[in-house]
């Protein structure tokens, strides 16, 4: 009997003395894995990896604030760091609800996607997961260098004007047609650059007023309106205007260049109640541009000035255009157009445009063409176009 007991006591020894691991599964008889001090499963994982149907409920406390250690059991200020990796349940309402861990002076709340939220002093922010201007930028502006590396934006379209989608510039003032230099992007490239897209100095005028002009069958020179303060629309950095004589006057002299535009409708006889066939109809008008200079100086084919002449202080024909329209032209809108012209122009110049129904030399008193007929007829704009006229001054050098 004394020999059995020996070796039970000898057998207790010798497991006692076995080394151990002191590994936990909870859930299931199976082993944990090896790197696992506690593991909760209730079975090996299948073959989705699932190898529970439960989870793992947090003790709940309530924490008055993220420095709280009251709640905590034999948790103080002067063991607070050993208690790094605490993880609780927070229910109360002092701080926000959710999983805290404690990181050695504070707890830190486990954040999710939709609601984190980050607050920085330039107004940007993070909000259910997406980072937003959240008021004015008020940080310096910060300027980044690419060591002339190229920063690149690839889209499928960027719009000029449409400010929900694509690149837009901003902070550019609205330049007139005037302007001398305008950004621009390279059509091959796509390059942004400083480019004199347009004349320095230029005055261009057009108009979508149409005028009767009651005298145009009596020769009469017929001066062409201008509503410069209404409908038309104005590019200018080179002339003002004259309203008695409805003229545009110079601000700076040199080479100009000038030319012009009218729509014009005559009318006529009505060729389906006409005495005579309708290919003898015929509506002649002429358009013109006319200079009257400041001073009375001419200038000889090299711009030198020369000796004054009378002519040249009253409105002289400089460039012109003739209208001859045969058949039906009870109801054409006709165009004229003013070929480009050059001239030498002082401050103070004044040019205007006029139509007129030319004179026939052989037949003294006598005007070319057809009687205009002048009811709802004169300047107007032909069909499918905005403008019934326009005035196009670009000073070219001194």
């Amino acid at each position: 009997m004394k020999k059995r007991n020996l070796f039970l006591i000898l057998g207790c020894l010798f497991l006692i003395a076995l080394p151990g691991k002191a590994q936990v599964t909870i859930g299931s008889d199976a082993k944990p894995l090896d790197g696992a001090l506690l593991q909760l499963k209730e079975n090996e994982n299948g073959a989705t990896q699932a190898n529970s149907k439960k989870g793992l409920l947090l003790p709940r406390v309530s924490l008055t604030s993220t420095t709280d250690m009251s709640g905590i059991e034999g948790m103080s200020a002067t063991n607070q760091a050993s208690y790094k990796g605490l993880l609780v349940y927070n229910v109360s309402t002092a701080v926000p609800s959710g999983t805290y861990v404690w990181t050695g002076d504070k707890w830190h709340l486990l954040e999710n996607a939709d609601s984190f939220s980050l607050t920085a002093s330039n107004g940007i922010l993070y909000s259910g997961g997406a980072v937003k201007l959240g008021g004015a930028l008020t940080e310096a502006t910060t300027t980044i260098t690419a060591d002339n590396k190229a920063l690149i934006f690839e889209t499928k379209n960027i719009p000029l004007n449409d400010p929900n989608k694509g690149i837009i510039i901003r902070g550019l003032s609205e330049q007139s047609y005037g302007t001398s230099k305008a950004l621009v992007a390279d059509i091959n490239t796509g390059k942004l650059g400083i480019s004199a897209v347009v004349p320095a100095s230029l005055a261009f005028y057009q108009s979508s007023d149409e005028t009767e002009l009651p005298q145009i069958n009596t020769g009469a020179v017929q001066v062409v309106p201008w509503n410069v303060t209404g409908s038309d629309e104005i590019y200018n950095n080179l002339v003002d205007f004259d309203a008695a004589e409805q003229s545009f006057v110079m601000k700076e002299g040199g080479k100009i260049e000038i030319s012009a535009m009218l729509g014009y409708l005559g009318g006529g006889r009505n060729p389906a109640t006409g005495a005579h066939p309708i290919a003898n109809y015929q509506i002649i008008v002429n358009a013109t541009l006319q200079m009257k200079k400041a001073t009375a100086w001419n200038y000889d084919t090299f711009g030198n000035p020369i000796e004054a002449t009378a002519w040249e202080t009253d409105y002289t024909d400089y460039s012109s255009v003739r209208g001859v329209y045969v058949g039906a032209v009870h109801y054409y809108r006709n165009t004229l157009n003013i070929p480009p012209a050059m001239a030498q122009a002082n401050v103070g110049d004044k040019i205007r445009l006029v139509v007129l129904r030319p004179e026939d030399q052989n037949n003294p008193g006598g005007f070319l063409g057809d009687t205009h007929f002048i009811q709802n007829r004169g300047i107007v704009r032909p069909w499918g176009t905005k403008f019934s006229k326009s005035i196009k001054i670009v000073l070219q050098g001194p």
